[in-house]
């Protein structure tokens, strides 16, 4: 993936304030929504996980396994 991509997630996925489960969740961002890429991939828990933003919604983090590019 690259910046400026919009890819939807696969599941109900949480949007945290860094990479990684252990930083706060920001929102929940429901099954097939888009997220639009703006910086990563960073690694944490032995994810890669993508920074942007969903719906108009805060910046935040998301692993990369909860997104799917078409």
């Amino acid at each position: 993936m690259l910046p400026g991509m919009v890819p939807l997630t696969n599941q109900n996925t949480w949007v945290r304030n860094g990479p990684g489960f252990e930083f706060v969740t920001k929102y929940t961002l429901p099954a097939g929504s888009g997220f639009r890429i703006l910086a990563g991939p960073s690694s944490g828990d032995g994810l890669m996980w993508w920074y942007g933003n969903g719906n108009g919604q805060d910046f935040g983090w998301v692993p990369d396994q909860n997104l799917t590019c078409h």
